[in-house]
């Protein structure tokens, strides 16, 4: 009984041990992309023990937290951007940007971001826009947009922030320039680089 007792210990000990602990979770892995492991997996998450493990999971913090970080790796990567790109322009999208902005929630969130927008516009003078209007002129020889290189029609001209006001960007002179609204829009909260290369791309 003491020999078989050891060996028992001895065991759970070994499971325990940091290296057999990533072998086993590498053979779980393994087992998971396999199409046994696929139709397993996929019995128990339908099975009564396996919804209530998960709903327990969803609730717990580490989900939360953990969930909470994969979201925003996910949301600043290649893959997130364009997928959020795609899904503003399909009709869904802008059926369902429409009905938030004319909910409550929508109507409340324009006017704190046009709050904070006025705050960090403060600093911005009437004499340092009428001189990044004035030099766009002299440069051009008429207003033009300075990211299409065309000329702007009387009204459609738009203030510009190279690096925007939501990514760090300030009201310096530098950071001014003149676009036209199309390329405004279009650039978006992008940097005046990131926009070049999404065009180019």
């Amino acid at each position: 009984m003491a020999k078989i007792r050891d060996r028992k210990e001895y065991f759970k000990i070994y499971l325990q041990s940091p290296i057999v602990k990533q072998k086993r979770r590498e053979a779980a892995k393994r087992y998971s992309h396999t199409l046994w492991g696929i139709e397993k997996i996929k019995s128990y998450r339908q099975s009564p023990e396996g919804i209530r493990k998960n709903e327990l999971y969803l609730q717990s913090p580490e989900f939360k937290k953990s969930h909470k970080e994969a979201m925003k790796r996910y949301y600043n990567s290649p893959k997130g951007i364009a997928t959020r790109r795609c899904y503003k322009q399909s009709l869904t999208g802008k059926l369902a940007v429409k009905r938030y902005k004319q909910s409550s929630g929508g109507k409340l969130h324009a006017i704190v971001d046009g709050f904070n927008r006025r705050l960090k516009t403060k600093d911005l003078t009437v004499e340092k826009i009428q001189m990044v209007y004035e030099d766009n002129i002299k440069k051009y020889g008429t207003l033009t947009c300075y990211l299409c290189k065309l000329p702007i029609s009387f009204g459609k001209d738009n203030l510009e922030h190279k690096i925007p006001l939501c990514r760090g960007g300030n009201n310096d002179y530098n950071n001014l320039s003149v676009a036209c609204q199309s390329c405004n829009c279009k650039k978006h909260h992008r940097t005046e680089e990131e926009y070049r290369k999404c065009l180019s791309g």
